[in-house]
């Protein structure tokens, strides 16, 4: 008799419908092993996104402030300052370049050039604790 490898250490010749349940139990065996490494791989995953989740939440001991976007994370406290008509040479853009920084901003007093001479205006907002 001759042996021929099918893949699936079976030897030849295999009676009629015999490849087929052995491979349909190899399949069924390999099934359950993917479904268990899934079931591992999406534990792993909640568990290292719960570590970044908290890692985010963490800032660092001491004194000192951030700028504000919006809320203050717990813990700190929001203190806001500004600046209100500002004298600059001119309201054009290079003198005043108006932008957002979270929070925070720097602009035009009202419309630009509205007010002769008062042309800016400086808001800065941070979280400190």
């Amino acid at each position: 008799a001759c042996s021929r490898s099918s893949g699936i250490n079976a030897e030849w010749p295999l009676r009629p419908g015999e490849a087929l349940e052995t491979a349909t139990e190899k399949i069924g065996g390999q099934v359950v092993e993917l479904e268990s490494a899934g079931t591992d791989l999406s534990s792993n995953m909640q568990n290292l996104e719960t570590k970044v989740e908290s890692v985010g939440k963490t800032w660092s001991a001491g004194s000192y402030c951030i700028m504000a976007n919006g809320d203050c994370p717990v813990g700190f406290t929001r203190i806001e300052g500004h600046i209100k008509a500002l004298s600059t040479y001119s309201a054009d853009s290079n003198y005043i370049k108006q932008a957002h920084f979270g929070s925070s901003y720097i602009g035009c007093h009202g419309h630009c050039g509205q007010h002769p001479h008062w042309f800016a205006d400086i808001g800065i907002v941070t979280c400190c604790k």
